[in-house]
């Protein structure tokens, strides 16, 4: 049994979901505010979550200070994911039910995978990057740090993503993006 620390809001849902999903596999879970982990109140024998999705200067805040202090990450796979035994899942990251993550791909620490997300063949996902909910990621596509990926966005195979990029839900990526910020559309085209 391990003893897992989410850091994130209690009345946020997948704070809770994650919670849940890690005590059904007899895991001990409690939920820290991020105020509190940030004024140092830590535990060197937990192992950390950032379960922070909506204010993502504070996710990021959360991730360095982590980075900073070597504090451990606890990695949460649910049972019902198909993860290829050549895929790498990193310290901090949590891949929700009905997700595949397919040979050779690479989630660096602390990614978020929404349910029912597909993570292609030699795709690497940077440090920190939210794939949210039915997110489609082709093959040899790489996606860089602190990322965002909406709801139902697709990204076809052989693109790279620049860190700090946000796909906006239901877009197509078709092309490299190289300069940070919102895209929407498909095929998708920057707005700010």
């Amino acid at each position: 049994m391990s003893e897992y620390v989410l850091i994130g809001f209690s009345q946020a849902s997948v704070i809770n979901d994650l919670a849940n999903m890690l005590r059904a596999q007899n895991n001990q879970a409690t939920i820290q505010s991020p105020d509190d982990f940030l004024a140092g109140n830590v535990n060197e024998t937990s192992q950390y979550m950032v379960c922070v999705t909506r204010d993502l200067d504070l996710r990021y805040q959360i991730i360095d200070f982590l980075d900073n202090n070597n504090l451990k990450r606890g990695t949460f796979v649910h049972p019902s994911c198909w993860i290829d035994p050549t895929a790498k899942i990193g310290a901090g990251s949590f891949v929700s039910p009905f997700c595949t993550v397919a040979c050779d791909a690479e989630l660096h620490k602390d990614v978020i995978v929404g349910p029912y997300t597909m993570v292609s063949h030699r795709a690497q996902i940077g440090q920190g990057t939210l794939i949210h909910t039915g997110a489609l990621i082709a093959g040899s596509t790489t996606i860089g740090k602190r990322c965002t990926i909406n709801i139902r966005a697709a990204i076809i195979d052989k693109v790279d993503i620049c860190d700090g990029v946000t796909v906006g839900a239901g877009s197509l990526i078709t092309k490299n993006i190289d300069t940070p910020g919102n895209y929407v559309g498909s095929p998708a085209r920057r707005i700010g």
